[in-house]
């Protein structure tokens, strides 16, 4: 497997999310936090599990990575109330008990990967970019869920609007008053003005007629 490929994919779409890190071994938190900080913007971190459920009220998570045995409250417990929490986030469990009942305890909770310690690097980042993938594309089916039903919602909204235009418009019609035809319009002519001619007798006819 191409794990520079994995790594590059998993920065790609990971570098946006939050993640929440609990872990109660404060080698290993550091160790862990080094190696997230390269493929998630903001990372969080709790030692126990009831520090994680005050951060995670507080914070909406993207991916929750967490030990499985702990003080206090162990990943098993913290996993369980999440999912009360919300049904949909996406749970990554570190544990060096593989033991069968346990496993399928997770496995009725829900979880979405489960990672053996001692810890291999290569496999954190083959279930983080796996699970970070199941993020993305609920996220993107989300978002276009949510675009769709504003589509569908504009479209009512219009078919409404001609629905309602064209009920109303006979009615509205109906009640204007009716104007009666307008008379036809008989062509006028400028009048022509007479003209008249004097004629003049001639000057010789005139000199005769006196002899």
């Amino acid at each position: 497997m191409d794990y520079s490929f994995v790594a590059k994919h998993l920065k790609e779409i990971g570098f946006e999310m939050r993640l929440l890190l609990v872990e109660d071994d404060p080698l290993l938190q550091k160790q862990l936090q080094s190696f997230l900080q390269r493929f998630f913007k903001t990372i969080d971190i709790a030692s126990d599990g009831v520090e994680a459920i005050m951060l995670y009220q507080a914070n909406p998570y993207d991916l929750v990575v967490t030990d499985l045995t702990m003080p206090v409250m162990s990943g098993t417990e913290l996993a369980a109330n999440i999912r009360e929490l919300n049904p949909r986030q996406r749970i990554v469990i570190i544990s060096g008990d593989s033991g069968t009942e346990r496993l399928l305890e997770l496995i009725n909770i829900g979880i979405d990967a489960f990672i053996v310690k001692p810890l291999k690097m290569n496999e954190v980042l083959i279930h983080l970019e796996r699970t970070c993938q199941a993020v993305y594309d609920q996220k993107m089916l989300d978002y276009f869920s949510t675009m769709l039903e504003e589509s569908n919602r504009e479209l009512r909204d219009a078919n409404f609007e001609l629905s309602w235009l064209s009920t109303n418009t006979s009615a509205i019609s109906a009640t204007l008053p009716r104007n009666p035809a307008p008379k036809p319009l008989r062509p006028s002519f400028p009048r022509r003005r007479a003209s008249f001619t004097t004629i003049s007798e001639p000057v010789g006819n005139s000199t005769k007629a006196k002899r």
